[in-house]
């Protein structure tokens, strides 16, 4: 398992969720 792979993933996810918040 690659960690950063994971790391950047669970970022890119927890971005997705601000902007989605943010823009509704």
């Amino acid at each position: 398992m690659c960690l950063i792979a994971c790391t950047i993933l669970k970022y890119f996810y927890i971005l997705h969720m601000l902007i989605y918040l943010i823009g509704s």
